[in-house]
């Protein structure tokens, strides 16, 4: 264990203000990410990892699935510090993907499903990725453009995959004339997810990781400052940002269901459902995407108590819950809020007032593995609408002037320390 004390002083105006138990300074293991995932697999084993259109999958099931898949992975020559880049919406594939690389040592590097060729290809070829798992519906795009890139390896994933029987009958009927056209995917260094998975036993080789300097993911910006850049975050980056959530939002291990609709390509995606939901052995709904009566039909079928997601998607599910009374629950929320926009006082108060939900600001950046600053909890009397909140333990920061560019206080980012 590392403790992070001696790093950051005790003297900092917003301790006082912290949520009741969240202590100024926290110990950070020293483990690889997946461990969070082996672990809860380990002492909670039947409990639901993941829910996908109705296919539950258990925290057992999970890692033996992700140990296959990174037997598969060193079976077709990747190694440790090779990148595998994700082309992928969220899906259960994404999920055993992300720790299966891991667990060989190799680097996830997650590409929004929505890039263009040529965004495609220039991040691509600045990854160095050589194998990459996409989507079958997305293949076609990726075969376009793959002899611009260096991938050698395409591991093809279907959607129907992981569906209940009875809803994969109905899709493969339904895409017959798709299907029968993809033979061309049987050609040499192409391969399908679930078979790859199905023919390679459990027991990977281990390898040994450096929590401090091995990379877990290399993730790409929004590009909102210029072309996107490749942030690389090691496995110590992204157990530190999990542990601060853990003690900020306390999961009740095993008893929470988090409603998976932020991507998994995005690094508030990764940590709100895959890690830190592995750490509070939560239940992950996926949603692919957003679509307004599934996700109000998620909620309240598996009382989910946890959701993020952006105001356009909380104004579209009020006005839906208005139009179909009684339809739709949001009573089991005991978390909700974002911090990919500011919340207008408006809708604050429509899910204060309706609802009885505070809906709850934060704020962080790829570059620091997550969050970084999160408003209070949704138990607390203080709460500053417009605010992102206090830096998290063991972070510190400093306010600039933007015109004279004097330093008022001071910022560091100790979880790179």
């Amino acid at each position: 264990m590392t403790n992070a004390s001696y790093y950051v002083s005790d003297n900092r105006p917003w301790f006082k203000h912290y949520p009741e138990g969240v202590p100024h300074h926290l110990d950070y293991p020293e483990v690889p990410l997946y461990q969070f995932l082996d672990d809860s697999a380990e002492k909670y084993p039947n409990k639901t990892a993941l829910v996908f259109y109705g296919k539950e999958i258990t925290y057992k099931n999970l890692k033996e699935l992700s140990d296959r898949f990174a037997n598969a992975l060193q079976n077709l020559g990747i190694q440790k510090g090779d990148r595998v880049a994700f082309l992928l919406p969220n899906c259960p594939q994404f999920v055993i993907g992300f720790w299966g690389t891991l667990k060989i040592g190799a680097c996830v590097v997650s590409m929004n499903p929505l890039y263009a060729k040529r965004e495609l290809t220039e991040l691509l070829t600045d990854s160095g990725a050589k194998t990459i798992i996409v989507l079958d519906a997305l293949y076609p795009k990726l075969k376009k453009i793959q002899k611009e890139t260096k991938i050698e390896k395409v591991i093809i994933a279907s959607i129907a995959d992981y569906f209940p029987v009875f809803l994969k009958v109905i899709f493969i009927l339904k895409n017959l004339p798709r299907r029968i056209t993809q033979k061309d995917y049987q050609i040499e260094n192409i391969y399908q997810f679930k078979k790859i998975i199905e023919k390679n036993p459990l027991n990977y080789k281990k390898v040994k990781i450096n929590s401090k300097k091995d990379l877990a993911v290399l993730q790409y910006t929004g590009g909102t400052t210029g072309r996107p850049k490749g942030i690389m975050l090691t496995h110590r980056n992204l157990v530190v940002n999990t542990i601060q959530l853990k003690y900020w939002f306390p999961l009740q291990k095993g008893e929470e269901t988090i409603i998976g609709l932020v991507p998994f390509f995005h690094i508030g995606g990764i940590t709100s459902s895959l890690t830190w939901g592995s750490c509070g052995v939560a239940k992950v709904i996926i949603l692919p995407r957003f679509h307004t009566k599934p996700t109000l039909k998620a909620i309240t079928k598996y009382k989910a108590t946890v959701f993020f997601g952006v105001p356009a998607i909380y104004i579209a599910l009020d006005k839906t819950i208005d139009e179909n009374k009684r339809k739709y629950s949001l009573n089991s929320l005991k978390l909700t809020g974002g911090g990919m926009a500011p919340f207008p006082r408006a809708l604050f108060d429509i899910y204060r007032k309706k609802y009885g939900k505070r809906l709850i600001e934060g704020y962080g950046l790829t570059e620091t593995a997550g969050v970084t600053f999160q408003n209070v909890n949704n138990q607390a009397k203080e709460y500053k609408l417009g605010s992102i909140g206090f830096p998290f333990p063991d972070t510190e920061v400093k306010i600039i002037d933007i015109k004279t560019k004097e330093m008022l206080g001071q910022m560091k980012l100790e979880r790179f320390a």
